[in-house]
């Protein structure tokens, strides 16, 4: 796999969307009625919480 580098700009930015995006996401999931939509909807946060978790830590060494 292909190592993407990132400034620190970008970092702080791309934390910052995902973070916004995982809080409306909540908001969907709790809203979505159906099941199998659900579902995906809540394995997508899952990975999107673990790449946010790697961009807090790249922010925080950044500090």
């Amino acid at each position: 796999m292909e190592t993407i580098n990132f400034t620190e700009d970008e970092i702080t930015v791309l934390h910052d969307a995902v973070k916004s995006y995982l809080a409306e996401m909540r908001t969907e999931i709790s809203y979505t009625e159906t099941r199998d939509f659900k579902a995906a909807l809540k394995h997508r946060q899952e990975i999107l919480q673990h790449a946010m978790d790697k961009l807090a830590a790249a922010v925080t060494q950044m500090a």
